[in-house]
């Protein structure tokens, strides 16, 4: 089996225009069709991914320049040269479980603001906290993308900015089978305490879809990312272009 490449690299936020923007919203759009071929109507799917849709280009602009900001965007494209063909974005966020932030507060670590009896205040809040967790999100690559490339971005996107045993949560619709398998595979497991209400991702006039978080430890996720990269025999590089 021929060795594949895969580029990665990291968003700036000044890159998220609208037209860069387009192009993830498209990519998306073929790649949530795809997964969810003959569950959902492609129509429905341009209700949540549509880089014609002004109003979802708008609002997708502001994510993704959220991520790439206080997180990580990650855009990769087949060998050294050519379009993006997929990409993933991680950040830090806040978890449904865990300790009270205003208890975590009250022990020792790095000041930060916080809100405290309703102001602001600077109070010392532990950077490695239990209720941090790296959300994983939009993992997605085109249909015809070389096998790895989801795996890529995933790894690309946790390899910097998280502790090694922080846990990693992506949230996935019961629906969308293709990602429960592939988020399996780098080692999440479901947790079964979260329960989120139903979502209307495809528009309030179609069904709504049931999301389920799942979760691993960072360490496992990008440990078995490397394992399934070498077991494909594809080689990673990162650049700017």
């Amino acid at each position: 089996m021929a060795e594949t490449l895969i580029t990665t690299r990291k968003v700036k936020p000044y890159e998220v225009g609208l037209g860069f923007t387009r192009d993830l919203q498209g990519i998306a759009q073929e790649a949530w069709t795809a997964a969810l071929d003959g569950i959902r109507d492609p129509d429905e799917i341009k209700r949540a991914f549509n880089p014609n849709d002004p109003v979802l280009v708008t609002e997708a602009q502001k994510q993704y320049k959220a991520f790439a900001r206080h997180g990580r965007l990650i855009v990769a494209r087949e060998g050294g040269y050519g379009p993006t063909i997929a990409y993933a974005m991680a950040r830090n966020d806040v978890s449904p479980k865990g300790p009270d932030p205003l208890s975590l507060a009250l022990r020792t670590g790095k000041r930060t603001l916080a809100v405290v009896h309703n102001h602001l205040d600077v109070v010392p809040i532990p950077l490695k906290i239990r209720n941090v967790v790296a959300w994983e999100k939009h993992v997605v690559a085109k249909p015809d993308a070389p096998k790895g490339m989801g795996t890529a971005v995933v790894k690309a996107s946790l390899e910097e900015d998280f502790y090694p045993d922080q846990e990693s949560a992506a949230y996935i619709d019961d629906e969308n089978e293709q990602s429960r398998e592939f988020f399996a595979g780098l080692g999440y497991k479901l947790d079964e305490k979260y329960v989120k209400p139903p979502v209307y991702r495809f528009g309030e006039e179609n069904d709504p879809t049931t999301q389920r978080r799942y979760i691993a430890p960072v360490q496992v996720a990008i440990g078995r990312a490397a394992a399934i990269l070498a077991e494909l025999d594809v080689q990673v590089s990162t650049a700017q272009w």
